[in-house]
């Protein structure tokens, strides 16, 4: 009597319960609702959600719910150490019409657009708060801790401040200490505000500007980092980046009219902790 074929459904079974094994339990924090905001401005109200604004909705049944109202997606997850894996996202029926110029090129594109890929966040947990990090909004999310507007409260709940979720309902929740993150992003989170002078200004086209500061590397300041004209009320229009740094003083490049003497601040507005 042949035993190869019950013999290797066996094994395939025990692989099979390996892999299932393999992953982590989803804690149960990290199941619930999450936003990545859609709001430019602070002067707007958190309730005003878009139909273009992502949110993600993890079940205790392995899969979730994402994308945007008008383009909704489905799959299911792994977790495993601190990382979770959305697996390529299955596109559910759009819900709007979106009429948008598009070159020849891209029709081609839309037509064929590429395969779905994973999607791998990075949870960061911050005395209960829990975020979900894309690999590249790592900068965003230390920037938005510096600029007052982490963490954050029912105000800034539905700002768009990078590549990153927050979950919908730990706005109330208290905030200790510093979240866990890398040392290597961790080490960029101020102790307190930066406020700089400019020095020099150079006009780089009818709208840009180059100008100069009188802090730098000594006082905090980093490559990338946003920095605000005081009294801005917009998260992502207006504010200026560092693009060049010294021990003390950095260049930062500013779309707006700005004279010798204006200052700028690390801090956009006292609106999170």
């Amino acid at each position: 009597m042949n035993t190869g074929h019950p013999f290797r459904l066996v094994l395939s079974v025990l692989s099979l319960a390996l892999v299932a094994y393999a992953q982590d339990f989803a804690p149960k924090n990290l199941l619930g609702e999450y936003e990545m905001g859609h709001r430019f401005s602070l002067e707007g109200s958190p309730s005003e959600r878009s139909w273009f604004g992502s949110s993600l909705v993890i079940n205790s049944d392995g899969t979730y719910r994402g994308g945007s109202e008008c383009f909704p997606t489905h799959g299911t997850y792994v977790f495993l150490k601190g990382v979770l894996t959305l697996k390529a996202a299955t596109k559910g029926t759009p819900h709007c019409f979106v009429s948008i110029p598009v070159t020849p090129e891209e029709q081609e594109r839309l037509k064929n657009p590429p395969p779905p890929q994973d999607e791998t966040l990075t949870v960061v947990e911050w005395s209960g708060r829990v975020y979900l990090i894309h690999e590249d909004g790592w900068q965003d999310f230390v920037s938005s801790i510096n600029s007052g507007l982490l963490p954050h409260t029912n105000r800034e709940a539905s700002l768009y401040l990078g590549p990153f979720y927050r979950k919908l309902g730990d706005e109330d929740k208290p905030v200790t200490g510093l979240p866990d993150i890398p040392a290597r992003w961790k080490q960029m989170i101020l102790e307190r505000p930066v406020v700089a002078e400019i020095t020099q200004v150079r006009k780089v086209n009818e709208h840009k500007y180059l100008v100069t500061i009188n802090k730098g590397h000594r006082d905090g300041i980093s490559k990338d980092m946003p920095l605000y004209p005081l009294g801005l009320s917009e998260v992502l229009f207006g504010r200026g980046f560092v693009e060049a740094i010294r021990e003390n003083e950095a260049d930062v490049s500013l779309f707006g009219e700005v004279k010798i003497g204006d200052t700028l601040s690390t801090r956009l507005r006292r609106t999170g902790k």
